[in-house]
């Protein structure tokens, strides 16, 4: 599959600050690499997606697979209940599934907790409808590249990508500079490449 022209721009630039145009696997596979690494710093809110899930029929306790329904799923956000007329309900309470018990010995209800790559609801209701909100990684494949650090912040993506690239093959005078771009010099993080994500994080990341 083709690269698409984003991902091709970012890797030329990457070319500019390592010199080194003839690693060309190598330097897709650091902005790649560079592309989760920035987006993974923190939850932000152009990160987040939300879909309505249906289930095959109402019931009180219901599990679902957060990747077959959005593939590129991080971490959820929040459940709501709804309905066939897309009408909304109250939030689901997140729960840790040792806390899934009150204190007069029943299942908590109203509650979601992550069990390995599912998600666990008790409802209090019959329910078949959710809106399902959570946080999702950026699409790295070749064709399909989408980041909006890549379109809103480029040369933030093209150093830390060279960066990448530096200390893979031990250039670390490339790399010593590289990482004092990011993080700005000693006791002046808001001087560095990575203060620019600062504006970008969501007030009440998920539990």
């Amino acid at each position: 599959m083709a690269i698409n022209s984003t991902l091709t721009n970012i890797i030329n630039d990457v070319y500019i600050l390592t010199k080194r145009p003839q690693a060309v696997d190598r330097t897709k596979f650091a902005v790649k690499n560079a592309t989760l690494k920035l987006h993974t710093r923190d939850f932000f809110p152009k990160d987040f997606f939300e879909t309505g899930i249906q289930f095959p029929s109402a019931s009180y306790t219901l599990q679902f697979a957060p990747k077959s329904i959005v593939p590129l799923f991080r971490a959820p956000s929040y459940l709501r209940k709804s309905d066939s007329s897309s009408g909304l309900g109250p939030f689901l309470d997140y729960m840790d599934p040792r806390e899934a018990i009150d204190g007069y010995g029943y299942d908590k209800t109203d509650a979601y907790y992550m069990a390995g790559t599912n998600i666990n609801i008790n409802s209090s209701t019959a329910l078949q409808y959710l809106i399902f909100g959570c946080y999702v990684y950026p699409n790295i494949t070749d064709g399909y590249y989408a980041s909006w650090i890549a379109d809103e912040l480029p040369y933030l993506l093209t150093v830390e990508a060279a960066l990448k690239f530096a200390l893979e093959t031990g250039n670390t005078t490339l790399a010593k500079g590289l990482q004092l771009e990011l993080e700005g010099p000693p006791g002046q993080p808001e001087a560095g490449l990575y203060s620019q994500l600062t504006s970008q994080v969501v007030a009440n990341p998920p539990d």
